[in-house]
């Protein structure tokens, strides 16, 4: 835990008023559907974010070196919070959702480095505090951007997923979820005092990986994708980044498995419309 008590609400709203001002976080232009697939009602966006986020990469040229940190030294305008000796808490640059931050080492740690009791320790900091979803992306196969070790929070109180959930399965047990028809772990946490939450979620996603028969390997894990909040995690195994459909191309990471899909192009939108959302995550993760 933090030494100190922060209070990520205040912190968050200086910090995002601050990015603001300065132009260094870009606004969210979006355009949005549902579509119910499998007992799940889908949102389906396009977010001008990610298309500014592709073209800056762009910019950039050249591959960066392996071991790159792109987290620091950070903006100033971006920072959240000093969290710990271990971590940093920071704004998304390019957001998904107002208020989406990024929980990153100091260090740098490869992103499929297995997540030990400092990460869940750091993003339970945040969600004792504020209601959201927690998520990892584990790899470029898992869709993360980045080789730098960073979990990411957001603001999303009741995710698309949460319709298909049962309400009596036993704490701390993996289990498969009849409607999700790719290889996952679901893990329902007990009820936590605060000093408690950062060991049920490390207790859980052990569990979930192992349920997946995803252990890690020589300190590494296999491509997958993490979901967590106060109530439950979840564990999915990947095996591309991309579903791919009549030449257009839609990314998926770990939120598509909580219901939201984001598109960088209008015409990935009409993909997921045709093909339906459970086909685009059914070819990315593991069969079940």
């Amino acid at each position: 835990m933090s030494a100190r008590r922060i209070d990520f609400a205040q912190a968050l709203a200086q910090a995002l008023a601050r990015a603001r001002a300065s132009g260094a976080l870009h606004g969210i232009q979006t355009e949005t559907f549902t579509v119910h697939d499998g007992g799940m009602d889908f949102q389906v966006r396009w977010l001008s974010t990610l298309a500014q986020k592709d073209r800056a990469a762009a910019a950039l040229g050249a591959p960066r070196r392996e071991n790159f940190n792109p987290f620091l030294p950070p903006e100033t305008a971006l920072v959240v919070a000093d969290l710990s000796a271990t971590h940093l808490v920071l704004l998304n640059k390019f957001p998904v959702i107002e208020g989406h931050v990024l929980i990153v080492t100091r260090t740098f740690v490869d992103q499929q480095a297995v997540l030990d009791g400092a990460d869940f320790a750091a993003l339970a900091d945040i969600m004792e505090q504020l209601p959201g979803l927690g998520f990892y992306n584990g790899g470029r196969l898992a869709g993360a951007s980045q080789a730098h070790k960073h979990l990411q929070f957001v603001p999303l109180c009741a995710p698309p997923l949460a319709a298909i959930l049962p309400q009596d399965a036993p704490p701390l047990a993996a289990l498969s979820l009849p409607q999700l028809p790719f290889r996952h772990g679901w893990v329902r946490l007990p009820p936590a005092l605060p000093a408690q939450l950062a060991g049920h979620l490390l207790t859980a996603a052990q569990l979930a990986l192992a349920h997946c028969d995803l252990e890690p390997h020589a300190g590494m894990l296999r491509p997958c994708n993490l979901l967590a909040t106060r109530e439950w995690l979840m564990v999915v195994a990947r095996r591309r980044e991309y579903f791919e459909h009549a030449g257009t191309r839609v990314a998926v990471n770990a939120l598509g498995f909580a219901g939201s899909l984001f598109a960088r192009q209008r015409a990935e939108m009409d993909v997921v419309r045709e093909v339906g959302p459970f086909a685009v995550l059914r070819a990315v993760a593991e069969p079940a």
